[in-house]
């Protein structure tokens, strides 16, 4: 199959862009779970909304258009590392606080976008580690596009 997703070429460059990482997504969806994205499987504007009015503050652009792309898909999104739906999402105040989007499926790790780079379309992400459900002192950056 020549036209078939070879993930290692597809990412080799690395991921350049929101754009790319949406067009990546669509594309590892259709080509390796056979089932392609569709308008259900994204969170509704409703709830982002809904959440930003809890949290007090906008999400970040990159995070919402993922939400919008494929936050109901459990079969993208909440495997061991399930990524928390819009009503779930919270601040943890450890590191200075971050926004929590994803957490290990035994609790001992989050990812998070600390609240001094909330106001950035495409923020660096944490991932921490959690020692019986209390952060470590050990936080990691990583470039934005990756949240997924």
């Amino acid at each position: 199959m020549p036209d078939a997703l070879d993930v290692s070429v597809a990412l080799r460059g690395g991921v350049t862009s929101r754009s790319f990482a949406w067009d990546f997504v669509r594309r590892f969806a259709d080509e390796w779970t056979g089932r392609p994205l569709r308008s259900g499987d994204g969170c509704t504007a409703a709830e982002l909304d809904a959440a930003q009015a809890d949290l007090g503050f906008e999400l970040p652009a990159a995070l919402r258009e993922g939400y919008a792309l494929c936050g109901r898909r459990d079969d993208l999104t909440r495997q061991e590392e399930p990524l928390v739906t819009p009503a779930e999402l919270y601040v943890d105040d450890g590191f200075g606080g971050v926004l929590a989007f994803r957490r290990e499926n035994q609790d001992c790790a989050a990812w998070g976008i600390p609240l001094d780079q909330i106001e950035q379309d495409d923020p660096q992400w944490w991932w921490s580690r959690t020692r019986g459900g209390s952060p470590s002192s050990t936080a990691y950056p990583w470039p934005g596009w990756s949240w997924y």
